[in-house]
């Protein structure tokens, strides 16, 4: 016989985790709703709560059943990308959980899906980012400690000078890289023992710069030096991460998107270029005569790599940033990168003419000035006239 509650009529179940077998499918459940009164319904307070029929509860799962929406999401990706290229139906992209684009083309009546190769910029990143900074925690630990091992063939000895930390660093860069992107080229700074692994040819390209400022910055400690990854396509950077060791401070940005800040423990928040202070980095070779007619307009002057030039409107207490040496002909690949990171952070960058700096990475220019208001473009402008 069974056994049923006083008040409601329902039979009498066992306590909630100790009844055996399976879980209640929902026709199982409804059928034992069923053989008994509907006041099941009207319980409140802590019956309410506890009756395991009462609607609000929280279903088990069955394993076995299936993936959930959760997991057929991820499987699924994040979804579609709408790009407007052409004519007619554009192709459709959506991210892999590689990391890489794969573009979906309409041909006639059926669908046929072609994985390009190329990285999504906001996962490259997302990816990187751990890498960039364990390679900055590298830097920073052989900070001191460390020869100049200079390079044949080096035109200077700001290009000659190599450490083993560059080597060290470039390497934890590329461990990463080799792990989520293994098909794009390299420019890489260093000829480490995983350059190798990776196609002389690519449709995307990742610049590395494991230590840029490696002779008066990093081995002379004299003002910021910085770690630098970029990706590059098509001709241009889509993504880029500037690492800056001794300040613990680490940035990123996505071309038409957002610039970041990260802390070493690796908490993000978006950042904005903004005149905090009365600094600007400039170059080590920038003539004197420029020094002083800085100096002279106000500037607090500190001296630092061409990474940390190019991100100096994000670091506070600074607002400005010039970058020229008279022996050089341009501003190298490499000394591009943070510019990306600048101008999604809403800042400014010029080339030595007052002309917006270059996004293309071929067209030369021979000085950037870079600044967080469009204020300090004739200032800075009036300084490289003097000496160009």
């Amino acid at each position: 016989m069974v056994q049923r509650r006083a008040r409601t009529g329902l039979p009498l179940l066992p306590a909630r985790g100790h009844r055996p077998g399976p879980p209640l499918c929902p026709g199982a459940l409804r059928a034992r709703r069923d053989q008994g009164p509907r006041e099941v319904l009207r319980l409140h307070g802590p019956q309410r709560r506890r009756h395991r029929l009462h609607p609000g509860r929280r279903p088990r799962c069955h394993r076995g059943a299936g993936p959930g929406p959760l997991r057929r999401h991820r499987e699924a990706g994040p979804g579609p990308l709408s790009v407007a290229q052409g004519s007619g139906s554009p192709p459709s992209r959506r991210y892999t959980l590689t990391g890489t684009v794969r573009v979906t083309l309409r041909q006639g009546g059926g669908q046929v899906e072609e994985e390009t190769g190329t990285p999504v910029p906001e996962r490259f990143v997302d990816l990187l980012g751990p890498a960039v900074r364990q390679a900055a925690a590298v830097a920073r630990a052989l900070e001191g400690r460390v020869e100049n091992r200079p390079k044949a063939d080096q035109a200077s000895a700001q290009k000659a000078a190599l450490t083993l930390a560059d080597s060290a660093a470039q390497e934890a860069v590329l461990t990463a890289l080799l792990e989520h992107f293994p098909g794009v080229c390299l420019a890489a700074e260093e000829d480490t023992a995983s350059v190798a692994s990776f196609p002389s040819e690519a449709p995307a390209q990742v610049v590395i710069d494991p230590i840029d400022g490696t002779l008066h910055s990093y081995l002379e400690a004299r003002g910021p030096y910085s770690c630098l990854v970029g990706l590059a396509v098509a001709g241009r950077y889509e993504a880029a991460l500037v690492g800056l060791p001794r300040e613990g401070l680490f940035f990123d940005g996505v071309r038409g998107g957002r610039a970041r800040r990260t802390r070493p423990r690796g908490v993000s928040r978006a950042w904005r270029a903004e005149p905090t202070g009365s600094g600007i980095i400039v170059s080590h070779e920038l003539p004197e005569q420029a020094v002083e007619e800085l100096r002279s307009a106000g500037y607090e002057i500190w001296f630092g790599s061409g990474g940390a030039i190019a991100v100096a409107p994000l670091i506070p207490g600074f607002r400005a940033g010039l970058r020229f040496n008279p022996a050089h002909e341009r501003i190298s690949t490499r000394g591009r990168i943070g510019v990306l990171v600048t101008r999604t952070a809403g800042g400014h960058a010029w080339a030595e003419d007052g002309r917006d700096f270059p996004d293309t990475l071929d067209e030369p220019a021979r000085a950037l000035a870079v600044a967080a208001e469009p204020t300090e473009r004739e200032r800075l402008l009036r300084v490289l006239e003097g000496v160009m």
